[in-house]
């Protein structure tokens, strides 16, 4: 069976599951207290994580996600809410390494391009990408609107460089 990118979810997880997350979440974040902050949402094959990040008294569907690279970078909050993960969510997590990646300053063209022509890059190759690997992608889109009520992000690179911007104490929190 031909390996698929993306994200995993946890349904069932075992204890031996939630061992091996938290001792990857301690490698990137640092002491226990710090991964007891981030809820986790999914990985990667690479062990790069989306989780709520905990801010104290903030309902759990307005806490921003974070994307936590397996690599230590790029890392950073990607949106601000769960609406705001499920809308962008459709663009795949290349997408969002990219424009996490240029928000740091790490994109190899950061310095070149604005918001607009970074989103002129990505978001065709990406939306190209999900249609090839993610047959479901047609069936999310549809919940997305119908049942959830949201619609996908219609600049998704803008929203995630917006919730960077938004949270920019999470790197002084995690010491970087």
């Amino acid at each position: 069976m031909r390996h698929q990118p993306g994200l995993r979810r946890f349904p069932g997880r075992t204890a031996h599951d939630a061992e091996d997350i938290a001792d990857a979440l301690e490698i990137l974040v640092g002491p226990p207290e710090k991964v007891a902050a981030f809820e986790v949402l999914g990985y990667t094959g690479t062990w790069s994580f989306v989780a709520f990040w905990q801010m104290p008294g903030a309902p759990m569907g307005q806490r921003p996600v974070v994307w936590l690279d397996s690599e230590g970078s790029p890392y950073g909050v990607f949106a601000s809410s769960l609406a705001d993960f499920l809308t962008v969510l459709p663009f795949g997590n290349g997408l969002l390494k990219s424009t996490l990646s240029f928000c740091t300053g790490e994109h190899p063209r950061a310095h070149l391009l604005d918001v607009p022509q970074l989103a002129q890059e990505l978001v065709p190759h990406s939306i190209a990408f999900m249609q090839e690997y993610y047959p479901g992608r047609e069936a999310y889109l549809t919940w997305l609107s119908q049942t959830a009520g949201l619609f996908v992000a219609e600049n998704p690179v803008a929203r995630i460089v917006q919730a960077y911007q938004s949270h920019p104490e999470l790197a002084e929190w995690l010491g970087r």
